[in-house]
């Protein structure tokens, strides 16, 4: 177990990794670097602080641990039976985290940081508490403030836009939604816009809660989306159905962006961004051999728009046979379908070359 998680972890640093066979039997140890959580209460008329380290965003253990100055500690976590025990790895960057903490917060009236994970504060010093709080940075603390509580402090919050999107009838537009949340918060984009035209440092909301927006740039770039969108109703937007990769774009550049919807449109945006040209035709035999791979790449283009009901242009270089690979969609049409090809009459007759060539089964009339 030490050398699993203690030992593993220290040589990981320097670029050095330990292989276990797997015929080492190993009890389960959580060796991830935890993340901090604080949950802030009242306690009469006290404020009560309790502390965890939480491993995989699920188990917690008291920050009291650190009290043995060991990196292994074998113990049950919160909400645990007291026979639910495993093994958990406490980084030396831990106990310089939680002094961090203490030098931060004001003086508490009771520390029990080391003993039950608590600290204590009176409701005279709230103020100062309110301050420090604000101060805590989201990303190495995890604040999780009681309802009770919810009206006195200003709370930061990291916003997620949600985009819901959705075919519509004309197939060259796709319609969209879009709300701003964090855990169990909602917010239009209209609330927001009147929150930043305001100019107010704060958030305030009906309930009477006050929030502070620590990422506003994620609302700018929601407008300006919507700014080149044509709007349908209050909240209802539509958009270029060739624009819709970039929405996805945006969601893998930036993960507060998310992308929902209609499945369609998630594969359609994924195979024209990507290029992936998942939808290959079921060529017919006797092109197999004659088309070469950047021809099958073509007609697999080709296909793809077909499938997706999208326009497109095959853009070849002259003399890389276009033709041939127009005459391959055409030919693996439904059968009974009529397809118009309309050319310069200069190149009439190399069309009908190229079919009475290549594409015997194929009959034609020239117009």
């Amino acid at each position: 177990v030490y050398y699993r998680s203690v030992v593993h972890n220290e040589l990981a640093e320097h670029g050095i990794y330990l292989d276990f066979s797997e015929d080492i039997e190993l009890p389960r140890v959580m060796d991830s670097h935890p993340k901090g959580r604080l949950y802030v209460k009242e306690m009469g008329e006290d404020i009560l602080i309790d502390g965890f380290w939480v491993y995989q965003d699920r188990y917690e253990l008291p920050i009291g641990m650190l009290k043995y100055g060991k990196p292994l500690v074998y113990s049950t976590y919160r909400g645990s039976d007291a026979e639910d025990k495993m093994w958990f790895y406490l980084s030396p960057y831990l106990q310089d985290k939680a002094q961090a903490l203490l030098d931060m917060l004001p003086p508490p009236q009771v520390n029990q940081l080391e003993q039950n994970s608590q600290l204590v504060f009176r409701n005279q010093d709230f103020a100062a508490l309110q301050k420090a709080v604000f101060r805590i940075d989201e990303e190495d603390w995890e604040l999780i403030i009681d309802d009770s509580l919810n009206r006195r402090f200003i709370m930061k919050i990291h916003l997620e836009a949600d985009i819901q999107v959705q075919r519509t009838e004309d197939i060259d537009w796709f319609s969209y939604e879009v709300s701003y949340r964090h855990k169990d918060l909602r917010f239009s984009h209209d609330e927001l816009a009147r929150y930043f035209k305001s100019k107010d440092e704060f958030l305030h909301t009906l309930d009477g809660r006050i929030f502070f927006i620590s990422n506003p740039q994620i609302f700018a770039e929601v407008d300006q989306l919507l700014a080149r969108s044509v709007q349908d109703t209050d909240t209802v937007y539509r958009a270029r159905i060739l624009n819709l990769p970039y929405y996805h774009r945006l969601r893998e550049e930036n993960p507060a962006f998310k992308i929902m919807g209609d499945d369609f449109l998630e594969n359609l945006s994924e195979d024209l961004h990507e290029r992936k040209l998942k939808r290959n035709p079921d060529l017919p035999s006797y092109l197999q051999t004659i088309l070469r791979g950047y021809q099958k790449a073509g007609v697999a283009w080709l296909s793809m728009l077909k499938h997706y009901r999208l326009n497109g242009i095959l853009a070849d270089e002259m003399g890389l046979d276009k033709t041939i690979q127009a005459l391959a969609m055409i030919a693996m049409a439904p059968e009974g379908s009529v397809n118009l090809v309309i050319c310069p009459k200069t190149l009439l007759y190399n069309w009908a070359g190229e079919i009475e060539k290549f594409h015997t089964n194929i009959p034609y009339a020239i117009v």
